[in-house]
C-alpha cells in the first residue's frame, strides 16, 4: 500500500508517496488525476515557496518564520482541505500521513 505524506518542501508540492518499503513511489491514478487535490497542492506550495527570501540583509537565504506564523491559519486551511479531498478520494490503495498539521499549529 501507498503511503502518500503531508509535508511542505521548498520547490515542491507537498504530497509525498511512499512504497511499503519506504522508497519514493508513484502516485496513485486517483490522487495524479485529481484536478482539486493538485489546485491545493500547487496553492500550498506557492505559499510555503514565499516564505524563502533571498538576498536579504546580506543573507544568501533565509527562512522567514514570522510570515509563515502570519499566515498559519491559511496553510492550515489548505492542509485540511488536501485530507479531505484525500480522504473523498481515496479507494483504498493508500493511506495518509499529516505531518503538517501538528507543526503549523505549535507556531
Amino acid at each position: 500500500m501507498i503511503t502518500i505524506k503531508i509535508l511542505n518542501d521548498y520547490r515542491s508540492f507537498p504530497l509525498w508517496a511512499y512504497g511499503e518499503d519506504g522508497a519514493v513511489a508513484g502516485f496513485p491514478q486517483v490522487v495524479r488525476e485529481d484536478s482539486v487535490l493538485m489546485e491545493l497542492s500547487e496553492r500550498a506550495s506557492k505559499m510555503f515557496d514565499s516564505y524563502y527570501e533571498f538576498d536579504v540583509d546580506d543573507e544568501a537565504c533565509r527562512f522567514n518564520l514570522e510570515k509563515e506564523k502570519t499566515e498559519k491559519f491559511l496553510m492550515l486551511d489548505i492542509v485540511y482541505k488536501m485530507i479531505a479531498r484525500l480522504d473523498k478520494i481515496n479507494d483504498g490503495s493508500f493511506t495518509v500521513v499529516d505531518c503538517e498539521s501538528e507543526r503549523l499549529q505549535s507556531l
